[in-house]
């Protein structure tokens, strides 16, 4: 990894710490509005934030093994979430769940699509194909 592509990389490592922050907070201290499935709209929102950074991470570099670099990119996303919950786990007040593993993964799915979207990515697939 080159010294100047880590600012590619350290979104995902900052929003990886506040997902672990956060993780580590009782269940006594997390808010909640009581709405029906909040937890898992929240987990799916959190991850989101991680796979756009993990998008960012990976795929900064062009159109080259992109379909590895998402590959990556979802299967840390996922990762990460299923270590999230074993860690939250051990959180006193805290569970963890096969629907928030699932939740986190969807997240990180939707959030790295969104970056494909926004850094135009299929389009370039598009023309890269018709070369």
């Amino acid at each position: 990894m080159k010294l100047n592509s880590i600012k590619y990389y350290f979104p995902a490592i900052l929003v990886a710490s506040i997902l672990f922050y956060l993780s580590s907070l009782p269940g006594s201290s997390v808010p909640s509005l009581g709405l029906k499935f909040e937890d898992l709209f929240m987990h799916c929102i959190a991850y989101s934030a991680l796979g756009f950074t993990l998008g960012i991470a990976l795929i900064h570099e062009g159109i080259e093994a992109t379909w590895t670099r998402i590959g990556w990119a979802i299967l840390i996303g996922t990762l990460y979430g299923v270590s999230d919950e074993f860690h939250q786990s051990f959180v006193p007040g805290r569970e963890s769940t096969i629907p928030d593993i699932v939740a986190d993964a969807v997240g990180s799915c939707l959030g790295l699509f969104v970056y494909l979207k926004r850094s135009n990515w299929f389009r370039r697939l598009a023309k890269s194909s018709e070369a």
